[in-house]
């Protein structure tokens, strides 16, 4: 569905983004792009999901056909792409570094095994 359709439905004073969802095709100069690949849903892979996230039915999406993520890693990206969000919580230090194009896979499974 067009944003134009739907941001005027938004109360006032909430950000569109805080109740809305935003998708877009990839770009080949994305900042995650790592060859062919997507690096930030390799990033987020390495997350533990949410319990009962496999039995969740996929989430409507008129991108899959060309997604870079269902392609890239299947049902497990677009049970990760409802948690993709525009702006992280600064003091949340696992989403900033999971969401740095520069982070390697190797830091964010460092982090998390520091934090057991």
């Amino acid at each position: 569905m067009p944003a134009a359709d739907v941001l005027g439905a938004v109360p006032a004073g909430i950000a569109p983004n805080r109740v809305l969802r935003f998708a877009s095709h990839c770009v080949s100069e994305c900042a995650n792009r790592v060859g062919d690949a997507c690096g930030l849903i390799e990033r987020i892979r390495v997350v533990p999901e949410e319990a009962g996230a496999d039995e969740r039915s996929l989430p409507r999406c008129h991108l899959r056909p060309q997604c870079k993520w269902w392609n890239q890693v299947g049902v497990e990206g677009c049970r990760r792409c409802p948690a993709v969000v525009t702006l992280n919580p600064h003091d949340d230090e696992l989403r900033v570094l999971v969401a740095g194009p520069d982070t390697t896979l190797e830091q964010v499974e460092e982090w998390m095994a520091a934090a057991e």
